[in-house]
Parts: C-alpha cells; sequence; structure tokens
C-alpha cells in the first residue's frame, strides 16, 4: 500500500510539473479587433495598425471605404490615421490624404512619416502637429522617433541618390554613404543607433547597415544577395529577412552582435517585422508550398518559432495573417481575417498583461458603445467580450 501511495504522490507531482511547464511554455492572448470600436467622423472604420509603444498606445493608418456601384473600380474615401490610447480611438487633424509609416513612441508622441507632398508631421501629447526640424523639403522622409524625440529620416538629394540622416532638435547628423545611390532610413533606436537599406528601384540586390557610434556596418546575408533590415531595439539587436542560397525564398533573421541568425520558417519563408527590448520578435510566415500558401503570424521566444494562431481561441474563427509590432509587455499588433474573410487590425494583450495607464487623446476621440468592449486592467484596454484562457484539462 506503501508503494502505491508513493507512486500515486510521484504520478501527481508529475503531472503538475508537466502541467506547469506547458502552461508556462507559451502565453495565451486576448485579442482585440481594432476594426470593430465605433467609427465616426475623423474616425474611419478600416484600420490599418502600424505602432505600438510600452503604454499599449496604438497608431495607424484609417480609411473609410466606399462600395462598388457596379460600373466605376471600387474606391475609397480620403485616408488618415487613428490612435487608440486610454479605451478611446481618436483620429489626429492631419491632411486626409496620405499620412504612411505612422509610429508612437514611449512618451506617447506620435510620427507620421510621409503626408503627400507635405513631408512628416509631429503630433504631440497635447495633440498639435507640426512640422520636425530639419524636414525642410516636401519630399524629407521620416522613418522613425525614439523616446528623446531623435528622429531618422531620408531627403531625397536629387535622382536616384538619397541621405540618411537623424535630427535631434537643431542638430543634424548624416550618415555615410555606402554607395553612390544612398541609402533609405528604416528605424532608430533610444542609443542613436539606426539601420537603413539600399533603395531597390529595378529590382537590385538590397543591403542593409547598422549605423552605431558613427561606425556604419553591414548586416550581411543568409547566403543569397539580400537583406533587409525592419526594426532594432535598445539593445542594438536587428530584424528583418534575407534572401537564402539560391535566392528562391527568404527567411527572417535576427542581427546580434555581428551575427545574422536564420530564425526559420512556418513553412516556406518568413520575415521579421518587430522586435522588443527583451528580445521576442513579431513578423509573418508563409505555411505551405507555394500552391497552398498562406501566411501566419508568429511570435519568437526563446530560440522559437510559434504560430500565434496556436496561441488564441480557436473557436473565434480569426486567422492571424501577420504581426507588425510587439512591445516591452508583449502587446502585438497586426492585421487578420475572420471566418468570412474580412480583414481587420487586432491587438494581442498575453494573459496576465496589465498596462499602463494612458490618457484619452484630445483630437476626435469616439467612446465605445456599452456592451461592446470591456475594460481589461488598469489602463482600460479594450478586449473582445469574452475573455480567453488557457484551456485546462483534468
Amino acid at each position: 500500500m506503501r508503494r502505491n501511495l508513493v507512486r500515486s504522490l510521484f504520478l501527481s507531482v508529475s503531472g503538475i510539473i508537466c502541467f506547469t511547464i506547458a502552461a508556462q511554455s507559451a502565453p495565451m492572448y486576448g485579442i482585440a479587433n481594432l476594426d470593430n470600436l465605433p467609427a465616426g467622423a475623423g474616425v474611419p472604420s478600416v484600420r490599418t495598425a502600424t505602432g505600438i509603444n510600452n503604454l499599449g498606445q496604438v497608431v495607424g493608418t484609417a480609411y473609410t471605404p466606399v462600395p462598388y456601384n457596379g460600373t466605376d473600380m471600387p474606391t475609397v474615401s480620403p485616408g488618415s490615421q487613428f490612435v487608440f490610447s486610454g479605451g478611446q480611438v481618436s483620429s489626429p487633424n492631419l491632411p486626409t490624404y496620405g499620412g504612411n509609416n505612422v509610429s508612437i513612441n514611449n512618451n506617447g508622441t506620435i510620427l507620421v512619416g510621409d503626408i503627400i507632398n507635405g513631408g512628416p508631421r509631429i503630433i504631440d501629447q497635447n495633440g498639435a502637429p507640426h512640422t520636425p526640424q530639419g524636414f525642410t523639403d516636401a519630399f524629407d522622409r521620416a522613418s522613425g522617433i525614439n523616446d528623446s524625440g531623435a528622429i531618422v529620416g531620408t531627403a531625397q538629394i536629387g535622382p536616384g541618390y538619397s541621405q540618411v540622416f537623424i535630427q535631434n532638435g537643431s542638430t543634424r547628423t548624416d550618415i555615410p554613404n555606402p554607395t553612390g545611390a544612398g541609402l533609405q532610413a528604416v528605424a532608430i533606436n533610444n542609443n542613436g543607433d539606426v539601420i537603413a537599406t539600399t533603395p531597390n528601384p529595378t529590382g537590385t540586390p538590397v543591403a542593409s547597415y547598422i549605423y552605431t557610434a558613427g561606425t556604419l556596418t553591414a548586416l550581411g546575408t543568409l547566403g543569397g544577395n539580400s537583406t533587409v533590415a525592419t526594426a532594432i531595439n535598445n539593445q542594438g539587436q536587428v530584424v528583418g529577412w534575407s534572401n537564402l542560397p539560391g535566392n528562391a525564398s527568404g527567411d527572417a533573421f535576427v542581427w546580434s552582435d555581428g551575427k545574422l541568425t536564420d530564425l526559420g520558417n512556418l513553412g516556406n519563408g518568413s520575415v521579421a517585422l518587430s522586435i522588443n527590448n527583451k528580445g521576442e520578435i513579431v513578423g509573418t510566415s508563409s505555411t505551405g508550398t507555394a500552391a497552398t500558401d498562406e501566411t501566419h503570424a508568429f511570435v519568437y521566444q526563446n530560440g522559437v518559432m510559434k504560430d500565434l494562431n496556436s496561441l488564441i481561441d480557436s473557436k473565434l474563427g480569426y486567422t492571424l495573417l501577420s504581426a507588425v509590432g510587439v512591445n516591452d509587455l508583449g502587446q502585438i499588433i497586426g492585421s487578420a481575417k475572420d471566418s468570412d474573410g474580412k480583414t481587420f487590425s487586432y491587438l494581442l494583450t498575453p494573459d496576465g498583461v496589465t498596462s499602463p495607464s494612458t490618457p484619452v487623446l484630445s483630437f476626435t476621440t469616439q467612446t465605445p458603445e456599452p456592451g461592446t468592449i470591456v475594460g481589461f486592467g488598469v489602463l482600460g484596454l479594450v478586449l473582445v467580450v469574452r475573455k480567453y484562457r488557457i484551456a485546462r484539462s483534468a
């Protein structure tokens, strides 16, 4: 009997240990459909999330679809931008056309990198938009802003030639050009490190570089002829994608301490699009062959790439197609489709994560309708009414 008791205790403890490891190995996420938040004047209904900060504030572009009348080509109304903060959606008072490459730093300062024929705009916490210092030409483009307000941008010097520069207040720093065609800015971190790529006007190979402490360093490749950097964290780790030998496909990579590492894929090629300061990486990957191809969002943690679709409730009928941003809380933004094939932008929040409280930004605010969404944590981040948990088996 004693032997049976010991055996039972061993099996119970083993079961607890196995359950704990399984539960801790992959966090589950609650999901918010950002397109389902109420839309009104100045807040278009179709939203594409492009940036998220450590306060859980989300920014992106938005437009209102115009119904197809059967004769004209389908069109959309002029686009604008949106901000999700304090549980409400707002729209900055900017020119309606253009407004691409929208990002936000951890102080809540918003950068709209590209107003058509108007250059970039900064939107401070008081909601006042203005042109940042140093961006004097309508064709100047801004690609990123760090927490001290330094902006990395690209100036078009002439046909086929561009100059990457850092604008920190009134101080401008030009980054050396390794080629005759110049570089295109991609992003900047809090240390002033910059990543940039060579232009690709005619399908020529693309090279990517990191500029740090006054030195420009090529990232190299995974064996093919092109490497495209997409994001950098404060540790100087860079992510993106690079062609594999033969150039038939490419994989996501992380560059760290001078080494380029292949992150693999979910079936047939992948692209890394964001990395947080914990080294968590998100992006998109093909899941099969060319004949059965579909892209899925992924998260790369602790040396393993995971399909984000396996980390949300499958009963929702959602397919997460891409992940474009991740903050230090592990919150993820990207695009998805529902069971009817309609695409939308989402915000994932790991179970157990509570965001800091944030203000409602005073542009044109739309308060969620009662019963549509619920608050989550101190911030009141909205999540879909249903709360999704890890399925527990007895």
